[in-house]
């Protein structure tokens, strides 16, 4: 443990240091390197968003720009090598090496829920409606490419220490299995949104941080916590500016939520559409599509 009197930037002293950078959060990332440089052996960067180097973004450009020193990573190769081969994807996308990415990557997350931290990936899981569907090939493809760029890097400049300051995006979900394929610590931010409280995390918050979570226990052991006055106060304030439930959440609750009248509704329109139209395989289909909708907003 270090003491109160410890310069607490010893601790990169000698290091190979990593740091992530994604559009905006290259600024804290460009400071974090005015603070080590006198510490660590080397500093590197890396940009894990495809299209910042490939545009050549003004932050992108800029961190180059003021700090030419340090080891700058990007994904415009893996881009320009995607564009070449999407169009065939399937006949590109190496099966023996997801397979490889599956037994050997999906250490905190599988491969469809690496793929759901990236909204361009799977857009139907989140609410920016404007990206559109990508073929699940091109997909695959992506990770192939994607994964092994970022093998080469730890092949030829093995970090000591990887720095973040943020927790979403494929790029970091890569990133973060291979670095723990390689016990390499990935220490990042967790913004609980909270009174705008952020936590240090070591796990991308793929899992629960010890500490918070003793902390959680004790406070729901502790009954005089019922009669705080400043967390009372907090509370009602919380709850007088956003409501028990916010509107927006009540509306798609009811909207959603399971119906016997909704589902039957449904199924005899659908039905009379389906004989309208003589398709016997279109009738069976539509049922068995209503029924999964409905069975899964129960």
């Amino acid at each position: 443990m270090l003491n109160s009197e410890t310069n607490m930037l010893e601790v990169f002293k000698g290091k190979n240091i990593l740091l992530v950078c994604a559009e905006i959060q290259a600024w804290p990332m460009h400071y974090v390197a005015e603070e080590l440089r006198a510490q660590c052996s080397s500093i590197s960067a890396i940009f894990i968003q495809p299209g910042e180097a490939y545009f050549n973004a003004p932050d992108f450009s800029l961190f180059n720009e003021l700090n030419e020193d340090i080891k700058i990573y990007e994904m415009s190769g893996v881009i320009d090598e995607y564009l070449t081969k999407q169009n065939s994807a399937h006949e590109y996308v190496d099966r023996k090496y997801i397979e490889y990415i599956e037994k050997n990557y999906t250490n905190y997350s599988i491969l469809n829920e690496q793929f759901l931290s990236e909204m361009t990936m799977l857009p139907y899981y989140h609410d920016r409606n404007y990206y559109k569907f990508v073929d699940y090939d091109r997909i695959l493809l992506y990770t192939q490419l994607y994964y092994k760029y970022i093998e080469q890097i730890f092949l030829t400049n093995k970090p000591d220490l990887i720095l973040d300051s943020d927790i979403d995006f494929f790029g970091r979900a890569v990133l973060f299995e291979v670095a723990n394929a390689y016990a390499i610590p990935y220490i990042s931010i967790d913004h609980t949104r909270v009174n705008g409280y952020v936590l240090p995390t070591d796990a991308l918050c793929k899992r629960v941080n010890n500490n918070v979570k003793k902390c959680y226990q004790n406070s729901l052991a502790d009954n005089s916590i019922d009669k705080d006055d400043y967390l009372l106060k907090f509370a009602n304030d919380v709850q007088k500016s956003i409501g028990k439930i916010p509107k927006i959440f009540e509306k798609e609750h009811d909207k959603f939520k399971f119906n016997s009248y909704k589902l039957i509704r449904e199924l005899l329109i659908q039905i009379v559409i389906s004989i309208v139209w003589f398709s016997p395989n279109s009738f069976c289909l539509t049922k068995s599509k209503v029924s999964q909708r409905q069975f899964a907003e129960m």
